[in-house]
């Protein structure tokens, strides 16, 4: 049997990855009544860190509050990447997704983010399907006034969030 297709989105933190899926996904079921699946290597993360969080008075499972606990998110999943190779998240997103292929034709997948290891996140995404990298980003004057093309207008990206995503 062949492997349904994933379709994997890379870019920074609040790029906008999720709210792509959950677009494109309402679209496979109402346009054309495919019903997809969402995976996330940070499920096992927020797996992970749920009572230490929920402790501090805060649900890992909301965005709500992510600004105050992401440092120990990020902290945590680079422990756990480096001490695995890269292994641990993307092990456990593949078992997660072998329990539901048979079921679903189409995974999307909103956190890719590592090309770091021999074999890693996104060597398996491209393995079985496309990846979309999502930029956010402003339009600002692109001259200073007095100079040629003033008010012509450019893009100014995004910066990196946190010295892991630089």
């Amino acid at each position: 049997m062949k492997d349904p297709l994933l379709i994997s989105v890379s870019g920074l933190a609040a790029s906008g990855k999720s709210t792509f899926c959950n677009l494109l996904q309402n679209e496979l079921r109402n346009r054309f009544s495919i019903e997809s699946m969402q995976l996330s290597f940070a499920r096992q993360l927020r797996i992970d860190t749920c009572k230490f969080i929920g402790d501090c008075g805060y649900d890992v499972w909301s965005d709500t509050h992510k600004e105050i606990f992401r440092p120990v998110l990020l902290w945590y999943g680079n422990v756990k990447r480096m001490t695995t190779k890269g292994k641990y998240f993307l092990d456990n997103t593949k078992e997660f997704f072998d329990q539901y292929k048979k079921r679903y034709d189409i995974f999307l997948l909103g956190d890719l983010r590592f090309k770091q290891f021999e074999y890693d996140e996104l060597d398996w995404c491209l393995s079985l399907g496309p990846v979309v990298h999502i930029s956010k980003y402003i339009m600002v004057p692109d001259k200073e006034p007095g100079e040629d093309s003033y008010g012509e207008k450019c893009k100014e990206f995004d910066s990196p969030p946190n010295e892991l995503e630089a």
